[in-house]
């Protein structure tokens, strides 16, 4: 076992042994391990910790500075780059993070190095000092999956809060419906036709109403699944944002978090397009929003106000999210609510990985979080368009013929019910019977296909199209919806066909179609 403290620091150097002495005391302070080597790398003493990590035997020692790996993913270093030749070589190695395999323990240590040469340059040794940071890294891994789960179970909650209300009004109203449809029923036995006459007004006016709020409880439903849906797209082409979309997708979905603790308020209007990702930069802003939130203390809740505003500066878009009055921010707690507060300089590094930045500012008790986004570039293929409100009901110029390809049978038979007052309309669930039917000769005027479906896909369909009838593909109308994969959004930014979002406003998608008809009349086509 090798002797600790040494007398000398290398057995072929002199110096100053109290030097050594302060040297080595702080060493120890500090609960590293402290190797001395010789030139050859043969052990000349070790700490009792060092001896804990390394052995302390010439062998053990050797064979675990060999064993030093790359950090995290213990990946092989080049041919003379790893920490080993390094040391052989005599070079200086200051704070490398690296990992050690102990067993079936990794361990991640941070590494420095200090050679002894004499006036000649003559390597005589070398004090390796090696700092475990393995508990460091694993309570920020902590850290993070707490703001992680923090995030997501807040997000949940407020989306959960989201659908659930308008889904017991909604759910209430249909039962109602289903009600007063039963006691008409069993009226047309049971009474004479005078009586059951009589009271059909009522009946409609309070049927109508309520479908009429069934039906504004649904869209709100319909809102919430495109935000979250919003959350989960990804992108691998540069796309302008619809910046309005993102926000009011934000906004909805941390409503409820931030409305726990104060009033909530929003105002922007017209805004210059970005180029990021939809998905990232509405996580940003929740975080923002909610950072807002918690930073208001408990009780306020009619006084405090939380504000997202946004405006074009010079070109550029600048979202503010404004919390007053705060309590000041929580750094660290273990309270479990504490725990999920997101801190600023999350925030701060979330923007930076967007190409954007992100200031944070105090003023009395006013917190204000200002994010600067770059501007699209030109060329930048536009952000699709949202589904949006109703619009009028218009008369087509004939009846269309359209083909409804979804695997869900739901899906085909609700589009049916929607469609055919104005069209002829014809529902596939698998895309392979649909091209059987093109390659037939049977022809639509708008083609409605799912994106993700088994066997055959949206993409897939769209290709076997374009090799046997390309002049059918601007009749495809893509209907999107679950979360996108990447290769599904990279097919998207690729084509230049229309797309529909589930779930869809049936007026939208009626509207949608009657506007395909028009112009498949006036290309003269289908006819």
């Amino acid at each position: 076992m090798a002797l600790w403290p040494p007398k000398n620091l290398l057995p072929s150097t002199t110096g100053d042994s109290g030097a050594l002495a302060v040297v080595l005391a702080a060493l120890e302070a500090t609960g590293a391990a402290v190797l001395v080597l010789d030139a050859r790398l043969a052990l000349v003493s070790a700490n009792p910790v060092a001896e804990g990590i390394f052995g302390a035997d010439d062998a053990s020692v050797r064979a675990s500075l060999q064993a030093l790996a790359h950090d995290f993913g213990g990946a092989p270093f080049p041919t003379g780059d790893s920490p080993y030749e390094r040391l052989t070589r005599g070079d200086a190695i200051v704070g490398e993070m690296l990992s050690l395999r102990l067993g079936e323990h990794l361990r991640h240590v941070r590494l420095a190095s200090l050679p002894q040469r004499d006036a000649a340059r003559t390597l005589h040794g070398t004090l390796v000092v090696v700092t475990d940071v393995t508990e460091t890294i694993a309570e920020g891994h902590r850290a993070v999956v707490r703001e992680h789960f923090g995030a997501t179970r807040g997000l949940a909650v407020g989306l959960a809060h989201e659908i659930n209300n308008p889904m017991v009004s909604l759910v209430a109203h249909l039962d109602f419906v289903h009600q007063e449809l039963e006691g008409m029923r069993r009226g047309t036995r049971d009474e004479s036709d005078e009586s059951v006459l009589a009271r059909l007004p009522d009946v409609l006016e309070h049927l109508t109403d309520s479908v009429r709020e069934a039906r504004e409880a649904a869209d709100r439903v319909r809102l919430s699944v495109r935000d979250l849906k919003l959350l989960g797209q990804t992108s691998t082409t540069p796309r302008a944002t619809d910046l309005v979309r993102v926000l009011d997708g934000a906004r909805r979905l941390a409503s409820t978090q931030v409305r726990q603790r104060a009033r909530f308020f929003h105002a922007y209007m017209r805004l210059p397009a970005v180029e990021l990702s939809e998905s990232e930069l509405c996580q940003l802003v929740v975080s923002m929003l909610t950072l807002g939130a918690r930073s208001i203390a408990d009780g306020l809740t009619e006084q405090a106000e939380v504000r997202l505003e946004a405006s074009d500066e010079a070109g550029r878009a600048q979202v503010i999210v404004r919390a007053r009055p705060t309590a000041g921010l929580v750094a660290d707690s273990d309270t479990a609510d504490d725990a999920e507060i997101l801190s600023p300089a999350h925030c701060v590094f979330a923007a930076q990985e967007l190409g954007a930045t992100l200031v944070t500012r105090h003023s009395g008790d006013t917190l204000e979080l200002v994010l600067r986004l770059p501007a699209a570039k030109r060329g930048a293929a536009p952000a699709p368009k949202a589904n949006s409100g109703p619009t009028p009901v218009m008369s087509g110029p004939r009846r269309g013929r359209v083909l409804v390809i979804d695997d869900e049978e739901a899906v085909g038979a609700v589009v049916r019910r929607i469609l055919q007052r104005e069209n002829d309309v014809t529902t596939v669930t698998r895309a392979d019977d649909a091209l059987v039917l093109l390659l037939q000769g049977a022809r639509f005027d708008v083609v409605l296909c799912d994106m993700m479906m088994p066997e055959m896909s949206g993409p897939d369909f769209y290709r076997a199209l374009e090799s046997a009838h390309p002049q059918l593909l601007d009749s495809v109308v893509f209907v999107t919806g679950g979360a996108f994969t990447a290769k599904s959004r990279e097919f998207l930014d690729q084509v230049a066909n229309s797309r529909l979002e589930k779930p869809f406003d049936p007026q939208v998608l009626a509207s949608l179609v009657r506007d395909r008809i028009t112009a498949s009349v006036s290309r003269g086509a289908g006819g």
